[in-house]
């Protein structure tokens, strides 16, 4: 059977998962003991890892 449809959704486009990416980080974040407002990480949404980290916890490695 010929493929008849490609879905191809970029992120937020048919479903808004930004609560969910600032929910994963602020999990993260705790686990080396930086704790985050929902809204400050929700800011550097959009980010890569490479800049968002660095934006809010600038002394890790």
């Amino acid at each position: 059977m010929p493929i008849q449809a490609v879905l191809f959704d970029i992120d937020g486009t048919l479903v808004d998962s930004n609560d969910f990416h600032v929910a994963a980080w602020q999990e993260a974040f705790a686990t080396i003991g930086a704790r985050f407002d929902a809204q400050v990480i929700h800011d550097q949404i959009g980010k890569g890892t490479d800049m968002l980290v660095p934006a809010l916890v600038p002394d890790v490695d």
